[in-house]
């Protein structure tokens, strides 16, 4: 009997000890949930989100949408995170740079978050457009942790590329 590929990845991973990550965005009719990850894993050097840093990952979400991020703080130092305006890459971000009212955590967003430590934020994704998610940590943007964030007029469900 042949295996799939899928299923022989599954295998290998499963006898390696490692796991599957589960998909950190879920939709529910007009509800979206992101579970946002600062400092998962040693990619730059822990100043990132859910692995992604410098712009290299994107959560989509659908336009209209009411948006809860469980935002954890897995790194090793503070983060925060704010969801600014798209265009020129970030170097810092505050509270006063969110997009959305309630787009950001945690209320100090230059104090962080400290390891360990989980918060929930829930805004109306009312504004179609690109947007970037920043850690507001002084020094943190600047040294790449920043990703994506589309709020797209075509899209019918949420998703992390």
């Amino acid at each position: 009997m042949r295996l799939t590929s899928a299923f022989s990845i599954l295998c290998l991973s499963a006898a390696l000890g490692t796991a599957f990550a589960a998909s950190p965005v879920h939709t529910s009719g007009h509800a979206v949930t992101l579970d946002l990850i600062s400092g998962q894993g040693t990619a730059n050097g822990g100043l990132n989100f859910n692995g992604g840093f410098k712009g290299s990952k994107t959560f989509t979400v659908p336009l209209g949408s009411v948006v809860t991020v469980n935002f954890q703080n897995m790194g090793t130092l503070a983060h925060s995170f704010v969801i600014r305006k798209g265009g020129t890459v970030p170097t810092d971000a505050d509270a006063t740079d969110a997009a959305f009212p309630a787009a950001y955590a945690p209320m100090k967003v230059e104090a962080g978050l400290k390891t360990g430590m989980t918060q929930k934020v829930t805004f109306k994704a009312n504004k179609a457009g690109a947007y970037y998610i920043v850690c507001g940590v002084p020094g943190h943007a600047m040294g790449g942790q920043y990703i994506h964030l589309v709020i797209s007029k075509t899209a019918r469900t949420a998703s992390f590329n």
